[in-house]
């Protein structure tokens, strides 16, 4: 399992996650996240899959009045929200959603 790259610019966290996006990717990225933490910048360009604890923390996230942008999701990213139907309610910035 890879590491993600996290960093904190200001109060945005960037992330970069290789492999997959899992609950352990899930742990490390809330361990980054402090009091003014507001925007979650995430690059999923080299994710190959998404599970649901990732999709449900996203959604939480920007749920509790949070920024979301996520760069490059996996084809899978969009199938998980049909199937736990939050296509309609999701709200984040999706960049390049055809790759």
């Amino acid at each position: 399992m890879s590491i993600p790259k996290i960093h904190k610019e200001g109060s945005t966290l960037n992330i970069k996650i290789k492999d997959g996006f899992n609950l352990w990717v899930k742990n490390m990225i809330t361990t980054h996240i402090g009091d003014h933490t507001r925007t979650l910048c995430i690059d999923l360009s080299e994710c190959k899959y998404i599970d649901t604890e990732g999709v449900i923390f996203l959604y939480q996230w920007q749920k509790n009045g949070n920024n979301l942008q996520l760069m490059h999701p996996p084809e899978v990213f969009f199938e998980i929200l049909s199937i736990l139907e939050l296509t309609d309610s999701w709200q984040s910035n999706i960049i390049n959603p055809n790759k």
